[in-house]
């Protein structure tokens, strides 16, 4: 109907490209307005002072609130206040940048019984089966409804911990939630809490060989703790381990021979090709035989040889383990997601034009191409790192912009998963330019090994705060960087991994203080908005790849 209509399936797509683009663009400013009205909020001894959907400013005293009920708005998580004498809710966001100082003060500033003392004290309970958009079904009332909340099936991380500097946030007695019920066993597994007997608690524990369980409770704890804190587990856990590391090795051979097969076929069967593109496939079926088959079979040989060992070190180790992979998980990362969101909408768009032959090639049109870059199209730096040249090239960045990302958020700040991204992937595609200046490059990886670059700092600078996990992932990603980099020296772009990870390196010696480093960190309001333009840039070079991809 479209072609029909226009007579030409270049200018349809562009009518309707145009359409997405005025729209997503509309939302995005209604957002930001919306953003910042919302984000006035005054806490004052008597009550609290904010605006409703309407742009009211409204003073609500304390006594005065009836009702908090949670609401998600494109994902963003807010309460929503109903008072006395009032239809109109009062809007009070739970996204802002001294969260935590600012539920303290409210909850230092109400009684126990009052509904946003306890909505406060129940954030994760109340979100729990709200969508993406739109308003939960319970609703805060008194110190009743607290406790029947308290039976929701999900994981909650506490929303206030007064903790140690010196302690780890996941390490507290306290961060997590209570069990359902008193004097019961059981265990959580993804975000469901689920009650059994003690013998069935150890035999799940037994049977998960794919360790989905990393926290349980027992009539003893007052909180879930990790299964390794429990003494009378420690037989099960060590079942498991032998369970989970055998199963690991029987796939692992399957993926050797898999991989090893298709690396011979195609060893065997490059005559039809040219000399450089015989070497380039060979080189990344290579790559992912070692990367995908014999490194996890080394590392899971190893696991159980060590899996034999009972000592109270690797115990605690174990423990930690657990409890830092719980509260990782359950933590917010909206900028990663945003982030990913952008590469993949992207990453949509270059498979739509695959199919219609009418479309050039999106890396042609938009990616790093040196020689059109030297004469003048310099926005390709940036357009070329949301582009990707295969579907196994955008999972394996996916899923290393996933992980980093959340950690960097979790662990310092959200305003740096931007920020770092950002200058790291520019790095490397300057990098890229300056040194294969013949070569076309397209990927996120510049700016992942600068995410990459910014935890190793972190790291380095902060060791004594994270557990051994979190080192032995730094290093394995370091490690398999180095081995594309070697053994596919034809494909990978070196010189952008070099570049991205040494900006990231230089923003963590920069922005990452030497002493009093407190997870959760605060930044400067430079750095806020030296974040949101960074956000901002990159949600333009989303849309002006579309547009270059589709268009051209």
């Amino acid at each position: 109907l479209w072609i029909d209509s226009f007579g030409n399936l270049k200018y349809s797509v562009i009518f309707v490209s145009s359409l997405l683009i005025s729209t997503a663009l509309a939302g995005c400013i209604a957002t930001a307005v919306y953003y910042y009205y919302t984000s006035i909020i005054t806490v004052k001894s008597q009550g609290i002072l904010g605006y409703d959907w309407r742009g009211n400013r409204s003073f609500v005293a304390w006594d005065e609130i009836e009702i908090v009920e949670p609401y998600r708005f494109f994902g963003c998580k807010y309460f929503r206040l109903f008072f006395s004498n009032s239809t109109t809710p009062l809007w009070i966001p739970l996204f802002l940048e001294n969260q935590k100082q600012f539920n303290q003060t409210i909850i230092e500033r109400t009684d126990q019984t009052n509904p946003l003392h306890l909505a406060l004290l129940n954030i994760d309970t109340l979100f729990a089966k709200v969508p993406f958009h739109g308003k939960g079904k319970n609703k805060l009332k008194s110190e009743h409804k607290r406790q029947s909340d308290s039976k929701n099936n999900f994981l909650q991380l506490k929303s206030i911990s007064q903790r140690n500097n010196n302690t780890p946030p996941w390490m507290e007695k306290n961060v997590f939630s209570t069990p359902l019920e008193a004097n019961t066993y059981g265990y959580c597994i993804g975000e469901k809490l689920v009650t059994c007997s003690r013998p069935s608690l150890i035999e799940n524990i037994k049977s998960d060989s794919k360790k989905l369980i990393n926290l349980v409770w027992t009539p003893d704890t007052l909180y879930l703790v990790s299964p390794e804190e429990v003494s009378w587990l420690v037989d099960a856990l060590h079942a498991r381990e032998k369970t989970h590391f055998k199963q690991a090795l029987r796939g692992d051979v399957i993926n050797c021979l898999t991989w090893g097969g298709i690396f011979w076929m195609n060893w065997t069967s490059s005559n039809s090709m040219t000399v450089n593109e015989s070497t380039a496939v060979k080189q990344i079926m290579l790559f992912n035989l070692v990367a995908i088959a014999i490194i996890p079979a080394l590392e899971h040989g190893w696991g159980f040889y060590q899996c034999r060992l009972k000592t109270p070190q690797r115990l605690a180790q174990r423990s930690q383990e657990n409890r830092y992979a719980a509260w990782v998980k359950n933590s917010d990362a909206p900028w990663t997601r945003l982030l990913v969101g952008c590469i993949a909408l992207v990453a949509i768009v270059q498979v739509i034009i695959l199919f219609i032959p009418e479309m050039s090639s999106s890396i042609e049109t938009a990616g790093i191409v040196k020689l059109a870059i030297w004469q003048g199209e310099v926005w390709r730096l940036l357009t070329g790192t949301l582009l990707h040249g295969s579907l196994l090239h955008f999972m394996f960045n996916i899923g290393a912009l996933l992980v980093l990302g959340k950690l960097i958020e979790v662990i310092t700040h959200r305003a740096y998963v931007p920020l770092v991204f950002l200058i790291s992937a520019l790095s490397g595609s300057v990098f890229s330019l300056l040194f294969i200046p013949d070569t076309t490059s397209v990927g996120a990886s510049g700016g992942i090994m600068g995410l990459l670059g910014f935890l190793f700092i972190l790291g380095r600078k902060h060791q004594h705060l994270f557990p051994a996990a979190y080192q032995q992932m730094l290093a394995k990603a370091t490690i398999y960087t180095f081995l594309a980099g070697l053994l596919a020296y034809q494909v990978i772009d070196n010189p952008a991994h070099l570049g991205g990870f040494l900006a990231g390196i230089l923003l963590g010696w920069k922005f990452i203080p030497h002493r009093k480093f407190k997870i959760g960190m605060l930044v400067s309001r430079p750095i806020k908005i030296m974040s949101m333009i960074s956000a901002g840039i990159i949600a333009i070079a989303t849309l002006f790849t579309i547009y270059k991809m589709v268009i051209v």
